[in-house]
């Protein structure tokens, strides 16, 4: 495999990681060690291992590097095990220097490729908290907006349903959109060196003006159908199992929880990623239908259940007059 069939391997996220042993390597080193030729060679251009910082950025920071790191070592100290004592006794027969000789039981080094660095201080809490905030938002609006309505007394006949839903609509709709532009906005807060571009901004700011519309949807739904007493209970356990989904990379996950594929949260942090990192280990093409997934079955049993919950408020207010 050739360096650029590596780092493309690597880019579109069909590996960790590579590691490649660089062109006329061992040729470099032989010249550098019978030429003595030692203050020109860089021990660091024998290998090369090639990494992206952005594809889940703790788990290359925590796992991913420094098993390369160990990898590399490992192989140049198995280098000088497995040679030192043929190459020592090959010296005591030549003419070599105590520089070539030194060269020869030094082993090799390496360099690192980052293909996408991900300059964010924060990214501990970029796959935990940060996904927690847009869900915990949308509970708390969904519950003032019903407390709202039910204040305002909307059961008022055929046409105060449309209202109802108008109302609903674009207010889930304002407020969803508002939170995907604060989404953006905490990036540009938070980044260490370069920010986003224009473009950039847009598409993180759809990413999460859909997760916020899919979460209130659901807790709209959840309120349509069930007691108020179940209702925060239902709302922790979607915001943990979306936390928990997101947390970290499905693949290195038991075969279990890959149905956390079919959440939100994991497919919004992938496209955040791939945004941030233009169109790196790109998943756009399993992102977008999920999140739209969401919203096609989601909305009909939204309208359904508020149709349900209006015509019941209606039956208890003739009840009531």
């Amino acid at each position: 495999m050739t360096y650029d069939e590596a780092y493309n391997h690597v880019w579109r996220g069909d590996a960790w990681a590579a590691v490649i042993a660089m062109p006329n390597a061992s040729t470099n080193l032989h010249r550098a060690i019978t030429n003595d030729n030692t203050t020109t060679y860089d021990s660091t251009t024998a290998l090369t291992y090639i990494w992206n910082q952005a594809h889940w950025p703790m788990v290359a920071e925590g796992y991913i590097t420094p098993s390369l790191e160990e990898a590399v070592d490992g192989a140049s100290s198995l280098w000088i095990q497995t040679y030192g004592a043929a190459l020592l006794e090959a010296t005591s027969e030549s003419n070599l220097s105590s520089t070539g000789i030194r060269l020869l039981l030094d082993g090799f080094g390496s360099t690192s490729v980052d293909i996408q660095p991900f300059p964010i201080g924060v990214r501990p809490f970029l796959s935990t908290a940060a996904m927690v905030f847009p869900a915990l938002l949308e509970f708390f609006f969904s519950m003032a907006l019903r407390g709202a309505s039910d204040e305002c007394g909307l059961p008022r006949g055929r046409l105060a349903l449309q209202r109802h839903y108008l109302l609903r609509g674009c207010a889930m709709l304002i407020f969803s959109c508002l939170m995907g532009i604060s989404w953006g906005l905490w990036h540009e807060v938070f980044h260490e060196h370069s920010g986003i571009s224009g473009s950039q901004f847009c598409l993180i700011w759809l990413t999460f003006w859909m997760y916020g519309i899919i979460a209130f949807v659901v807790y709209d739904s959840a309120t349509a159908a069930l007691p108020t007493f179940l209702f925060p209970p239902l709302v922790l356990t979607y915001i943990i199992i979306n936390v928990t989904a997101a947390a970290f990379p499905i693949p290195l996950k038991p075969a279990f929880f890959h149905l956390d594929y079919i959440w939100p949260s994991y497919n919004c942090f992938e496209l955040y990623t791939t945004i941030l990192t233009h169109g790196s280990t790109s998943r756009v093409y399993r992102n977008v239908p999920v999140l739209f997934g969401w919203l096609i079955v989601w909305i009909p049993i939204n309208l359904f259940l508020n149709k349900r919950r209006f015509a019941r408020d209606v039956a208890q207010l003739k009840e009531e007059e």
